[in-house]
C-alpha cells in the first residue's frame, strides 16, 4: 500500500514538476468610434456700450470684448451675421445696422487666421460673414469686439440685437 502511494504522489509531483500547459497567444481588436464634434458657446452676459456725450454716440463706442469657446476635433470655421435693426426694449424703436452703425473686429490669434477686413473694425451684416476661415482643432477662444455708432438720429434707449454665431468644421 505504501508503494502505491509512493507512486502516485511521485506522479502528482513529476506533473507539477513540468509545469502548466499554456494556450498560444491570442489577440483582440479593441475599437473607438470617435465622432466629429464641435461645439460653440458664447458668454451669458452680453456685451453693451453706454455712451456720455454726443462724441461717443458720432465715433461709436466698443462693446466687449466678448469671448466665443469652440470645441472641435476637426479644422473648423466662424461665420457671423446679425438681426437688421437694433430694437429699443420699451418703445420698440429700431435702429439699422447699415452704414456703418454696427461694426466689428476679430482678436488676432495663432490658433485661427481671421477673414480679410476682421482683423479691423468691419460692417456687421445680416447675410452670413465668414470671420474665422480656418480654426485648428482643440479648444479655441475667440476674442471679438463690437463697435456701435449711434449717432444723433435715435433717442434715448436701450437697444439690443441678435447677433448669430456658426461653427462649421472643415
Amino acid at each position: 500500500m505504501k508503494n502505491i502511494l509512493f507512486v502516485a504522489a511521485l506522479t502528482l509531483f513529476a506533473c507539477t514538476a513540468k509545469g502548466q500547459l499554456a494556450t498560444p497567444p491570442t489577440t483582440q481588436v479593441v475599437k473607438a468610434v470617435v465622432p466629429n464634434i464641435i461645439t460653440l458657446s458664447v458668454p451669458s452676459i452680453s456685451p453693451s456700450a453706454s455712451y456720455a456725450n454726443a462724441t461717443e454716440l458720432v465715433d461709436g463706442k466698443e462693446a466687449g470684448p466678448s469671448d466665443l469657446t469652440v470645441t472641435s476635433n476637426k479644422n473648423w470655421q466662424l461665420e457671423m451675421k446679425a438681426d437688421a435693426n437694433f430694437v429699443e426694449a420699451t418703445t420698440l424703436g429700431t435702429m439699422p445696422i447699415a452704414g456703418g452703425l454696427f461694426k466689428m473686429k476679430v482678436a488676432l490669434s495663432s490658433d485661427y487666421t481671421v477673414s480679410t477686413g476682421f482683423d479691423n473694425y468691419t460692417q456687421v451684416t445680416t447675410s452670413n460673414q465668414v470671420i474665422i476661415s480656418t480654426g485648428t482643432k482643440g479648444i479655441k477662444t475667440v476674442t471679438v469686439n463690437y463697435k456701435i455708432a449711434p449717432g444723433l438720429t435715435y433717442p434715448g434707449g436701450a437697444y439690443s440685437n441678435n447677433v448669430t454665431y456658426t461653427a462649421t468644421q472643415l
